[in-house]
């Protein structure tokens, strides 16, 4: 396909730097006089390209014929060092040279950028030894601001670079994209632009000369994976945006002005926002480049929209989607329609769990109790109007005095926390060592407040009757409930709700890392898997339950495998399948990807790869399926030693004691002891909250607290939550619609 062409303009200070700290090697840049066939003396710049001491120059510094002497790193006395000449280009204006090798002589290549056509907007600097300049290479440093390549290979610079660094090396990103070729005059002589010989000119000849078959294949790698990373795909505009800020230095002809912040028109209103239904998020499956029901999240989820993309729907039709990332880190897709701003005018008030609590509104008289808890609901009954996790919430637009009667709540509950954590036999919340209130009025925390009603899926809206809430006046509620008349203890209770403002959305964001779930990878994440630092194995193949893995895979411990890792959906143990008694499930693992990126007041989270993985330790049916989870494993590296690890079968049958316990119609959401289907919030939330009390028991999170500058509450929900996200991509059955009676559709 033609392309055509973008002009290239480096525009750059005029003023030479010394070099004091710099990122390449000095010893890299080469001072050189030659002596050419007609006793004309020439010198210029070159730079050290490969570890046999290969120089690439300028032909016009180093013409056929030459006589050439050297200096590395230096010029503060005349060059004596000879140069071999091994190849002059027919074609462009560059030639190689090498040192002879002495004793024990190291060299540092300059690393080849695989490209300059992504630069634009890019900081660039040019090295070399300017006449009358110092002892030490200097530097004019620069922006690109357009880009082009003539039939000659050039591109078009305004960067002043004087006699003698013909042939220095121009880098971007501590990568070689070019040499500093020669400078053009007009009729008058007055220099009309300064040459730059582009990487693409002379890059083949350098990787075949040097021969490295190591850096050449990595060069090759990383060339093949920019090609990929061009396409404009949504799964490829995130794998950039992680790049650019991960390994900013990658991948250079990624780098461009045409890139922008990612950005979505929901910050124009507001920069958090929070979830008002319930319901699955939705995936992008990068394979297909098309959207899954995945992660199902709860009303009065806090969001953070980081960027707005555009989905082909299967009639062709465009919808634009925002990427969202949660209070807990993870990345959804969630539809614009569930979500409502938080803005500095704004609070709400959620149901957190499964409780329901009772409101006073308007058509209710005196003793209306709006510190009543009512019995677990999956529909609006006679009780109406209440509070709860999956049908109501409640809006004001008077954030401040809700957040003086949430600071005061705060204390509340953390007094009755306190009291049963020391005391393991207390069970409940009606123990206190300070606050014993017994009626609502008696504690600022358990103060009636009034608030908008609003049902689940509906948003304020200043046009509409009542602004769409319930009724036309606020209703009455407390953050505190009473126990019936007839219980033998009437001390109050905290309720377990979630109050969100721009403050506290804020606090929540300061303290997150980010992290994305995929189903398995798509072939440009195992080919980066290969090439990106900070990961210590390969994870390259998708091994399906029951294939030989025998060449891929050595069975043990997380920690302990050798040798290549399978990935992506299932890797059998045949071996000890074959020492297994007959009809037993077999063992396999079900490891997934998940990339992250650590943004945390943690210095911990620097280093993190931007993939890590989760492992779950599965059983194979007798048809080869995946079956139950037995094992789950998180790795992340390097703030986590050893992996998070939970004994499934715990995990569920604390998941059916709890679900159970409150009698949801004697519904079973599980089957011989794995997850089967997630249908509604009442199970997400009993999945969540079983997950987080196992996971704050793991002596891992207990140790890592400190490092993180996370308490252990906050790393437990983040990891429910992607441990969910994880299980997702089996076949766990989702609602797929909007169903305020629950359960699964047929």
């Amino acid at each position: 396909m033609y392309r055509t062409p973008i002009l290239l303009w480096l525009l750059v200070s005029f003023c030479p730097l010394t070099v004091t700290a710099a990122d390449i090697d000095p010893q890299s840049i080469v001072f050189l006089k030659c002596i050419d066939s007609d006793g004309k003396e020439r010198s210029g710049s070159g730079a050290i390209v490969s570890a046999e001491g290969h120089v690439l120059t300028a032909k016009h510094v180093a013409p056929p014929g030459s006589d050439c002497k050297a200096r590395r790193g230096t010029r503060d006395a005349e060059p004596t060092r000879s140069l071999t000449p091994t190849l002059e280009s027919p074609r462009h204006d560059y030639a190689i040279l090498k040192f002879s090798k002495r004793t024990d002589e190291t060299f540092n290549p300059v690393s080849l950028a695989t490209r300059t056509d992504g630069l634009q907007g890019e900081a660039i600097e040019i090295w070399g030894f300017p006449e009358g300049g110092e002892a030490a290479p200097s530097l004019r440093s620069g922006t690109i601001s357009n880009t082009e390549l003539d039939d000659n290979g050039l591109l078009e610079s305004l960067t002043i670079t004087n006699r003698g660094m013909s042939g220095g090396p121009v880098l971007s990103h501590d990568r070689l994209i070019g040499l500093v070729a020669r400078a053009d005059f007009d009729s008058i002589g007055t220099v009309t632009n300064y040459a730059i010989l582009a990487v693409e000119a002379f890059r083949s000849d350098v990787q075949d000369i040097r021969n490295d078959v190591k850096a050449d294949e990595h060069e090759s790698r990383l060339a093949a994976i920019e090609e990929q990373l061009r396409n404009d795909s949504v799964c490829n505009k995130l794998l950039r945006d992680a790049l650019r800020e991960k390994h900013p230095d990658l991948f250079s002809g990624l780098s461009s002005t045409e890139w922008t912040p990612p950005h979505s028109e929901l910050t124009d209103e507001a920069e958090f926002w929070v979830t008002i239904t319930t319901g699955p998020a939705q995936w992008l499956d990068c394979k297909e480049d098309s959207l899954r029901k995945s992660h199902f999240f709860p009303m009065g989820l806090v969001l953070r929209p980081l960027r707005d993309v555009s989905i082909t729907n299967p009639d062709g039709s465009q919808k634009v989607w925002t990427i969202f990332q949660t209070e807990y880190g993870l990345l959804v897709l969630i539809d614009r329609n569930a979500t409502a701003p938080v803005t500095k005018d704004t609070g709400y008030v959620f149901a957190i769990g499964n409780g329901v609590f009772k409101l006073c509104g308007p058509e209710d008289d005196a003793t209306c109790d709006p510190g009543q808890d009512l019995p677990p609901l999956n529909h609006n009954g006679p009780f109406w109007p209440y509070l709860s996790g999956w049908d109501s919430y409640l809006r004001t637009d008077d954030p401040e005095r809700l957040m003086e009667n949430y600071s005061e709540y705060l204390a509340f509950r953390e007094n009755q926390l306190q009291i049963q954590e020391n005391n393991p036999r207390v069970v409940g919340n009606r123990h206190f060592v300070k606050r014993q209130p017994t009626r609502l009025e008696d504690d600022p925390a358990c103060a009636v407040q009034q608030a908008y009603l609003y049902e689940f899926d509906k948003l304020f809206d200043p046009y509409a009757p009542d602004q769409n809430s319930e009724y036309s006046v606020p209703v009455r509620f407390s953050f505190c409930n009473l126990p019936p008349e007839q219980a033998p203890i009437r001390t109050a209770g905290y309720r377990p709700v979630k109050v969100i403002t721009d403050s506290l959305a804020r606090k929540m964001f300061d303290s997150l890392w980010l992290a994305e779930v995929r189903n398995s990878p798509y072939e440009i994440v195992k080919q980066l898997v290969e090439v990106l630092p900070g990961l210590d194995r390969p994870h390259l193949e998708l091994v399906r339950c029951g294939q030989n893995v025998d060449d891929l895979f050595t069975f043990g411990t997380a920690a302990s495998n050798q040798g290549r890792i399978a990935l992506g959906e299932v890797i059998a143990d045949e071996a000890r399948a074959e020492r297994a008694p007959p009809g037993r499930n077999m063992e396999y693992r079900f490891r997934l990807f998940q990339p992250s990126q650590g943004r945390s007041p943690s210095k911990t989270l620097s280093d993190v790869p931007l993939f890590q993985d989760v492992d779950l330790e599965i059983f194979c049916g007798d048809d080869r399926e995946p079956m139950r989870a037995q094992t789950v494993r998180i790795h992340f590296r390097p703030v986590f030693d050893q992996p998070l690890t939970l004994d499934m079968r715990i995990v569920e049958n604390a998941y059916v004691e709890s679900f159970e316990s409150y009698g949801f119609e004697r519904r079973r959401y599980i089957e011989d002891g794995y997850i089967e289907r997630i249908c509604d919030y009442p199970e997400y939330y009993f999945w969540l909250n079983v997950l987080r009390k196992e996971l704050k028991k793991d002596p891992v999170i207990l140790n890592s607290t400190s490092r993180l500058a996370v308490d252990k509450e906050t790393i437990a929900d983040h990891f429910a939550h992607l441990i969910l996200a994880t299980l997702f991509f089996t076949e766990v059955e989702l609602q797929t619609q909007l169903n305020p009676f629950g359960g699964c559709p047929q």
